[in-house]
């Protein structure tokens, strides 16, 4: 899991429309990923890897900044691609858990959590740079 350990933490910005496109590239027949943005301060993802939503995780991420919109009042037709989103482990907020068996009873593992929803995430926004990079 990633720690703040370091003097240096990464961090990535993504628009809502970037991410949008990214999730829909990590969902498969096992995994599901989906992006919500009903407003423009927060993006909610949730990841589920079931066939059904019983056992989802969903995180809300700040959106810091909004390109759509000038000084004075002047508007871009930019949309979600205009929203940027910072994707951060200290910027989550978890909306939803999911719930593990131990023994016979079910509790949550919030490392758990964040393992199953990041991994796969974080590794796509890695090859993407290495790929800009080129």
């Amino acid at each position: 899991m990633a720690t703040l350990d370091g003097l240096v933490e990464r961090a990535y910005m993504v628009s809502v429309e970037g991410l949008r496109e990214i999730c829909k590239t990590l969902t498969d027949g096992k995994i599901e990923y989906k992006v919500t943005c009903d407003d423009e301060e927060t993006v909610a993802i949730s990841y589920q890897d079931a066939p059904d939503d019983l056992n989802a995780i969903s995180y809300t991420f700040p959106i810091l900044r909004n390109l759509n919109f000038l000084p004075f009042g002047k508007q871009l037709p930019f949309g979600e691609d205009g929203l940027l989103v910072c994707l951060h482990i200290c910027m989550r907020k978890p909306i939803r858990e999911g719930l593990y068996f131990e023994g016979d009873e079910l509790s949550g593992d919030f490392v758990e959590d964040w393992e199953k929803f990041w991994r796969p995430m974080e590794a796509t926004f890695i090859k993407e740079l290495e790929c800009r990079n080129r």
